[in-house]
C-alpha cells in the first residue's frame, strides 16, 4: 500500500488569541535514490506537528504572535527518527487592508534518537512582505539563516518568492523560488505542496544531515465547473556543507487532468 497524506487542522481555545495547530505530513521515500521506485526501495515517512499559537494585539494595526512546536518524524526502516522542538515570534504590522510586513525569528532543535546521529539546532531571522491585489498574491521572505551542532556549523542568506497570478477566469499562473535550509523529512512536505498529492515517491536521499535546499518551481492550473487541468516543473539543488559527495540536483514534472462525467461520478 502507498500514498501520500497532507493534513492541517487549528482550533481555537480563544478566538482571535490562542489557537492549537495539529499538521501531518505522509508519504514515502527511496531507500536507494539511484535505484528504480518499487516495493523493495521504497519506506514510509510520517511527520506530526503540534503546538500552540498566542496572538497579543500592541494596538490596531500591529500584532505580536508566538508559537511553540512539537515534531514527531517516523522513518520505517532508515534510522532518522527524531524529536524536534521549535517556537518562533512574529512581530507584524498592517500596512493596508491588503498587505502587512513582519519581523520573524524561529529556532528549532532536531532530537535524533538513534545517537550516531548528531543532533542541531536550526536558527532563523527574516522579514516577511505580504500583498494580495484583486488578481495577485506575493509573499516574500528576507533574512538568515544558521545551523549549529556538535558536527554542524553553517550560516548562509534566506530567501522565499511566491507569486500567483490570475491570468483569466479560472485560470492561474503561480512561481516559487528561494534558498534556505532543509533536511531529508522537510522536504517531503515541500515537494507535497508544490506537486500535489499522488502516489509518487520522495526524490532525493534521506540523511540525517540538513542541506541548503534552493528552487524554483513554476505551475498553471486550469479550473471550471467540470474539469481541471494543471501543469507544474521544479527544480531542487540539494547542496550539504562539507560534504559535497551528498550534494544532488532534482527535477520534477506533472500534469494532471480531472473530469465530471456525470454528477458524483
Amino acid at each position: 500500500v502507498i500514498g501520500n497524506f497532507s493534513g492541517y487542522g487549528s482550533y481555537a481555545l480563544i478566538p482571535d488569541y490562542i489557537h492549537w495547530v495539529a499538521q501531518d505530513s505522509f508519504g514515502q521515500g527511496l531507500i536507494d535514490p539511484f535505484a528504480s521506485q518499487s516495493p523493495g526501495n521504497l519506506e514510509n515517512i510520517n511527520t506530526f506537528t503540534t503546538g500552540p499559537t498566542f496572538t497579543v494585539p500592541l494596538g490596531a494595526l500591529t500584532m505580536l504572535s508566538l508559537s511553540a512546536r512539537y515534531s514527531r518524524v517516523s522513518y520505517q526502516q532508515s534510522p532518522l527518527d527524531s524529536n524536534d522542538y521549535g517556537g518562533s515570534l512574529s512581530l507584524t504590522h498592517l500596512l493596508s487592508a491588503r498587505s502587512r510586513f513582519s519581523v520573524n525569528i524561529q529556532d528549532e532543535r532536531y532530537e535524533y534518537t538513534d545517537p550516531i546521529n548528531p543532533s542541531y539546532d536550526e536558527r532563523e531571522a527574516y522579514l516577511r512582505y505580504d500583498i494580495e491585489g484583486a488578481r495577485t498574491r506575493i509573499d516574500a521572505d528576507v533574512g538568515y539563516d544558521q545551523i549549529h551542532g556538535n558536527q554542524l556549523d553553517s550560516n548562509g542568506v534566506l530567501a522565499r518568492l511566491n507569486v500567483s497570478r490570475t491570468v483569466a477566469a479560472g485560470s492561474v499562473i503561480s512561481l516559487s523560488a528561494g534558498r534556505d535550509t532543509s533536511n531529508s523529512s522537510s522536504f517531503l512536505t515541500q515537494t507535497q505542496s508544490v506537486n500535489g498529492i499522488g502516489l509518487q515517491a520522495t526524490s532525493g536521499r534521506q540523511t540525517a544531515a540538513p542541506f541548503t535546499n534552493q528552487y524554483e518551481s513554476l505551475s498553471w492550473s486550469f479550473i471550471r465547473r467540470r474539469t481541471t487541468l494543471s501543469f507544474s516543473v521544479a527544480h531542487y539543488l540539494q547542496i550539504y556543507d562539507g560534504q559535497s559527495n551528498l550534494d544532488n540536483g532534482i527535477t520534477s514534472g506533472s500534469v494532471r487532468l480531472s473530469r465530471v462525467v456525470y454528477p458524483g461520478w
